[in-house]
């Protein structure tokens, strides 16, 4: 959540103006009810996938898709990310999802899954409770456990930096050591390996204990270019995750990149609170182009990821659908969410807030005057977009109302966007 905060606040400190809406002989409202599409059901139990074929059309034969959320805490766009994942998986020939949680861990769950465990079982602690601990979010591994022996699985991998799971505390450092010592790597014989691991630790815990001390925070900068000059992208002729380099590479990247955005200090001339973001766009690269090679993925994150931010704002490069739109151009595909007013479970799922109906004017406004529950729109296969695009504003970061004077969350941050009317909390599992 600090990048949302943060992203928000240098948005605050822009102050970009737009221009009015644009005449384009219909209203915001009436347009959308001409070009957007229904969708029925965010159920993933309902049996007919017709009214996601304008989504999958817009998808093409993109190898990435992402796709959004407003704030991990909605029971009802859960459902319908389920949905969705089935019908990439099932009807787009996707083979990979790749969940927003810690890439150890992430690993670590999928091989148990293939010596026979449950992925929804083991989860909690692994993967981020927001989804491993809310029944409509927990489905998607439900759905995925329930395809590991057919002819085509649905393979489960993460790619986020690590952030106190299970086998990020517990295994990470240890085995990332081990990975070294193998490789006689001289880093272990470094004055600084004590502070480096020192460091690493209270990153991968997410300074549960506290940060370390200054010395420590400045071995593991010191001592992150070596690491990653000893290791290559490649991956192991075995074929596993852990013995390749190219993913011990990707962790001593993600904890300088976990270091920078707990830390607040600058990962070279990546500024802190985009130093997670584009390190977990590397780590999507590295699974599509290297470990995946052929593979079609689609990741499941928040909007505030999924959205290319840069498009609108002048920030270049801040957040991971900037990068992988860059990494991928034509080859990914970034849908959002919205919604027009109702509740959503908080960030310690146990309490929810109500979402006030948007300001007349905004996207979610119009969408509701277009008549329609739920709805699909695509923007970026779209040849003739109305005017008022390039200047209308919607709600998809934390439902959060941005003044009319700064830049919009619409026109090319997302290729697509899901209208969902009326959100609902997502119901936590004990």
């Amino acid at each position: 959540m600090k990048l949302h905060h943060a992203l928000y606040a240098a948005l605050l400190a822009i102050g970009i103006s737009t221009a009015a809406h644009a005449g384009s002989g219909m209203t915001p409202g009436q347009w959308l009810e001409a070009n957007n599409t229904q969708i029925i059901s965010t159920s993933p139990a309902y049996p007919d996938y017709a009214d996601l074929a304008a989504f999958g059309k817009a998808v093409g034969d993109a190898r990435v898709v992402l796709i959004g959320e407003q704030t991990h805490g909605e029971g009802n766009v859960f459902e319908l990310k389920n949905r969705i994942v089935q019908y990439l998986h099932k009807k787009k020939g996707f083979d990979v999802l790749l969940i927003e949680s810690g890439m150890v861990d992430g690993t670590a769950l999928w091989n148990y899954a293939q010596a026979g465990g449950s992925v929804a079982e083991q989860a909690p602690g692994r993967i981020f409770y927001m989804y491993s601990r809310t029944k409509e979010a927990r489905g998607v591994l439900e759905y995925v456990d329930s395809q590991r022996t057919s002819p085509r699985p649905l393979i489960l991998a993460s790619y986020d930096t690590p952030h106190g799971g299970l086998e990020s505390v517990n295994n990470l450092l240890p085995t990332l050591q081990a990975f070294l010592a193998a490789r006689q790597s001289p880093s272990l014989a470094d004055p600084r390996w004590a502070g480096y691991l020192r460091a690493a630790q209270a990153v991968v815990a997410d300074n549960f204990n506290g940060p370390p001390s200054d010395a420590d925070k400045q071995a593991l900068v010191d001592l992150t270019p070596v690491l990653l000059a000893e290791l290559d992208d490649s991956v192991a002729a075995s074929g596993r995750m852990f013995d390749s380099p190219g993913f011990w590479r990707l962790q001593v990247g993600s904890i300088r990149a976990g270091a920078s955005d707990q830390w607040q200090i600058n990962n070279g001339d990546v500024p802190y609170w985009v130093s997670r973001d584009q390190q977990a766009a590397q780590n999507i690269a590295w699974l599509a182009d290297k470990f995946y090679k052929g593979k079609k993925l689609v990741v499941w994150t928040h909007n505030g990821h999924a959205g290319d931010f840069s498009v609108n704002f002048g920030l270049g490069g801040v957040t991971l659908g900037t990068y992988i739109s860059r990494q991928f151009k034509n080859d990914a595909y970034r849908a959002g969410f919205v919604g027009y007013a109702g509740s959503v479970r908080n960030m310690d799922n146990a309490t929810t807030r109500d979402i006030p109906p948007p300001t007349p004017g905004l996207l979610e406004a119009e969408w509701r005057a277009a008549g329609l529950p739920m709805a699909f729109i695509d923007f970026k296969q779209r040849a003739n977009k109305p005017g008022w695009i390039t200047s209308i504003t919607a709600r998809p970061f934390e439902y959060l109302e941005f003044p009319p004077s700064y830049p919009n969350f619409v026109n090319g941050t997302f290729d697509g966007l899901f209208y969902i009317d009326q959100p609902v909390p997502a119901t936590p599992i004990p």
